[in-house]
């Protein structure tokens, strides 16, 4: 009697492991939580953070923040959630860009903004407003020179273009529509 007893309570523990296991690999909403890579050594993560990089002259250069940032010690490289990237471009106007992750490569030489995109110029001075959405973008820290080969839309106040890939420097607001490039322009668009 005792050994069958003991035989159900360790069907029943398997069971559950079982159930539980499959649980924390499956989410509820069929995507794959932001998880650190277990090969890699982590060495430190922030929560809610914001990040800043000041130029030569001690200005903000740019400004990072989100969710979570783990940073991996063997790579010097870093995965981040919910990223928000400020750049000032040349006018001091910032650009807001807005993604679901990104990877940080040794040295913050790149930053990849993975998954959607969504690219806000505020209207300033003589620039008008600008929107731009895409995914998996590129940008350079040291010149702030973005590119990616994903389709994208670009919207302005008079204009809107769609293309497949991307070069822009966001300092001078010089851009390159790679590829199948269609475009309206009207004195209002709707």
């Amino acid at each position: 009697m005792r050994t069958r007893l003991w035989l159900w309570g360790v069907v029943l523990a398997v069971l559950i492991l079982t159930v539980w296991v499959q649980f924390e690999r499956e989410p509820s909403n069929g995507t794959r939580p932001f998880e650190a890579d277990v090969s890699k050594k982590v060495d430190y993560y922030l929560e809610t953070f914001k990040i800043t990089q000041l130029n030569e002259l001690g200005q903000q250069d740019y400004s990072l923040s989100g969710h979570k940032l783990i940073h991996y010690r063997d790579t010097d490289t870093a995965d981040v959630i919910d990223p928000i990237l400020f750049v000032t471009d040349k006018d001091a106007s910032q650009w807001k860009i807005v993604a679901e992750r990104a990877w940080i490569s040794k040295n913050n030489e790149y930053i990849h903004l993975l998954g959607k995109v969504d690219i806000q110029r505020q209207e300033k001075n003589s620039s008008p407003g600008l929107s731009i959405m895409t995914s998996n973008l590129k940008i350079r820290t040291q010149d702030h020179f973005a590119e990616t080969d994903d389709p994208v839309v670009l919207q302005s106040v008079s204009w809107h273009a769609e293309a497949n890939g991307l070069s822009a420097n966001l300092t001078t607001g010089q851009f390159s529509l790679l590829s199948n490039v269609k475009g309206m322009y009207s004195d209002v668009i709707k």
